[in-house]
This record gives structure tokens, C-alpha cells and sequence, in this order.
């Protein structure tokens, strides 16, 4: 029997209100079979006891931040796994941290086939 085709996974990330949600929104509907998996959603999941990520990040927030990519990750293995490419829209607040999102992919044991792609924000013009 042959091996079941996994789907890819795309990261789209970049700063805050750069488009990563609408961007990967549109990517998935463009590919055949795909889900779009967006960090907020994630993030939204808290319902009380939220810390929200700041600079210097407050107690609690990388780890509440590493749930977020860890449940995201969890959910386009599964999809994946059915074939279907999973595109992630997150923040990312590092280069290796991108890196590090991506390697979780060897947490749950589907074959790498990543793609990451960071969203700058426009540049404001002024007329």
C-alpha cells in the first residue's frame, strides 16, 4: 500500500497588521485542499487568565505564547496527516523561534515539507 500523501505546511508570519491573516486566508483558498490555522484564533482559545505579549514579555506570556504555536502545529499536523496543506498565520517574534515552530514538526512525526514566508507590513506613504 502506498504511503499517504502529507500535505505541506506553510508558515506565513511578520509583524503585527502586516496581512498575514488575510494573506494565508487567501493562499489556502487557493490551494486544493488546504486549512488555514490563524495564531489569534489560537490565542482566543484563552478565555480568562490571557497575558498578552508585550516587550519585555510579562510572566506568563512566552509560555501562553508557546501553547499558541504548540497548538497550531498540533492542529495542521492532524490536517496533514489527511492530506491537506496547512497554512499557519502567526506572529513570530524571533528568527529562531520561526525555526524552532518549524521543528516541531519532529514532535509529530510528519514528513518536512515547510515553507516559511514572512509578511512585511506596507510602506506608509504620506501624499
Amino acid at each position: 500500500m502506498p504511503d499517504p500523501v502529507i500535505g505541506r505546511l506553510l508558515l506565513i508570519t511578520g509583524a503585527s497588521a502586516a496581512g498575514k491573516t488575510t494573506v494565508g486566508h487567501e493562499v489556502a483558498s487557493l490551494l486544493s485542499r488546504a486549512v488555514h490555522i490563524d495564531g489569534d484564533a489560537m490565542q482566543r482559545f484563552v478565555v480568562s487568565g490571557a497575558v498578552p505579549m508585550d516587550v519585555p514579555p510579562p510572566p506568563g506570556a512566552v509560555e501562553q505564547l508557546t501553547l499558541r504555536y504548540a497548538a497550531a502545529m498540533t492542529v495542521s499536523s492532524l490536517y496533514r496527516r489527511a492530506g491537506f496543506d496547512a497554512v499557519i498565520t502567526d506572529n513570530v517574534f524571533e528568527a529562531e523561534t520561526a525555526a524552532e515552530i518549524v521543528d516541531r514538526l519532529d514532535e509529530t512525526a510528519v514528513t518536512q515539507r515547510e515553507l516559511l514566508v514572512r509578511v512585511n507590513a506596507p510602506e506608509r506613504t504620506t501624499s
